[in-house]
């Protein structure tokens, strides 16, 4: 691997590039970048033979796919569920931004075709993960937005940690043994963090 950590920036227009096919992590197997946007800002997301998953970070804004339009909005990632929308390689999502607004894009190799779908708070609730393990230092609270288990057509996995205050920014380092029998790919044996940290973020690999 080439690298471990990044501090990303934004740049001009608004665009963070966390990883992508060529760059330092590469290894990843995946392009995720996050976009600020503002009020009235639309951004267009459509990549030939490469699914897409558009995760609302915070904000209100009205996604668009297949013909149909919706519009969500979450106070953060700490107080409020995800909504994230999924579509297939050569399917256009739409964002348009109604208030200030912070959006995750992630995308890797996969040409399957399924319909897309819009995944709410309700679909990943957050569940507490070990509790009582390490001396209750790895207690975090997890949801899974979409995993092989929820979208078996997918080559990616999508969901948040968050770590009480006073716990570790992540957990004890482990593998997934069983997603190399899922998936065709060894990016989700690794794993990308956009890590939140008192209103800074951070990137961990």
């Amino acid at each position: 691997m080439k690298n471990v950590f990044g501090y990303p920036e934004f740049d001009a227009e608004g665009e963070e590039i966390l990883c992508t096919y060529d760059n330092a992590y590469s290894d990843m197997l995946m392009d995720i970048r996050v976009y600020r946007m503002e009020p009235g800002r639309k951004r267009d997301f459509c990549r030939r033979g490469e699914e897409t998953a558009v995760l609302l970070l915070s904000g209100t804004v009205t996604f668009g796919w297949e013909g149909r339009t919706e519009t969500v909005s979450r106070r953060d990632v700490f107080t409020d569920g995800p909504y994230a929308l999924h579509a297939c390689a050569g399917e256009e999502i739409t964002v348009e931004a109604q208030t200030d607004a912070e959006i995750l894009v992630q995308c890797t190799k996969n040409d399957t075709a399924f319909s897309g779908r819009l995944y709410r708070p309700e679909d990943a609730p957050w569940v507490y993960s070990c509790v009582g393990k390490f001396g209750n230092v790895a207690k975090r609270r997890v949801n899974t937005i979409f995993d092989k288990d929820i979208a078996p057509w997918s080559n990616m996995v999508l969901g948040e940690v968050l770590n009480d205050r006073g716990n570790w920014s992540g957990y004890l380092p482990h593998r997934h043994l069983n997603m190399g029998q899922w998936l065709s790919v060894p990016f989700v044996i690794i794993g990308v963090y956009f890590m939140f940290f008192y209103g800074k973020k951070k990137t961990q690999k």
